[in-house]
Formats: C-alpha cells, sequence, structure tokens
C-alpha cells in the first residue's frame, strides 16, 4: 500500500468498473437521502451545490459540504440522519474533521 493511501481506496481500486458504479450509486443515493430528509433547513443555493458535487461523483465533496452547511445554519439533526451520516464517513473512510462532533442531533426524531 503506498504511503498515504487509505484501505478503502486500495479496496476500491481492486473493484471492477461495474462494483464501483455500484458503490458510487449506493453512497450518492444516501446523500440524496439525507439532502431530501433535511431539504427544510437547507438552503436552496446550498442543496443545489450538493447535488451538483453528487452529479460530478465528487461524494466527499458533497457529504462535507451538507455537513458545513448543516453546521454553519445551526440545524439540529435527526438522530436518524445523524447516524446516517456518521455511517457514510465510514463507508467512505473519511476524517470528519470534527463536523460529526459539531451537528447537533436532535435527542428524538
Amino acid at each position: 500500500m503506498r504511503r498515504g493511501e487509505s484501505l478503502v481506496a486500495r479496496q476500491f481500486a481492486d473493484l471492477t468498473s461495474a462494483e464501483k458504479r455500484a458503490f458510487c450509486a449506493e453512497v450518492s443515493a444516501e446523500i440524496r437521502q439525507v439532502v431530501s430528509a433535511m431539504t427544510d433547513s437547507i438552503p436552496n443555493s446550498n442543496r443545489e451545490l450538493t447535488l451538483e458535487y453528487l452529479d460530478q461523483n465528487e461524494l466527499g465533496l458533497a457529504l462535507e459540504h451538507l455537513c458545513d452547511t448543516l453546521i454553519e445554519k445551526g440545524v439540529n439533526v435527526p438522530s436518524s440522519e445523524h447516524t446516517r451520516i456518521s455511517a457514510l464517513f465510514e463507508r467512505m473512510e473519511l476524517e470528519s474533521s470534527g463536523r460529526l462532533e459539531s451537528l447537533a442531533p436532535q435527542e428524538k426524531d
């Protein structure tokens, strides 16, 4: 494994094109579900930019932008969506850079 290369990146490189497309489609769909669930809390311009990142297959940027928007706007995130966001960071092996801790999950959905 090359220095700085994550296990997911290495495993991703070993996937077939069809497997890569499936992974990206699944992650994109999950992020879109979070966007949909939080649509009333996200300004249109931020929502559109998140969706544009997804359309360009920039999944990490989309997730980070979505989280940054929710944090910036002080949105209380339902615990179900907080769990989904956390799982996305883990699945993608992305550092949340304090984003998960900064998101304010609601106690009850």
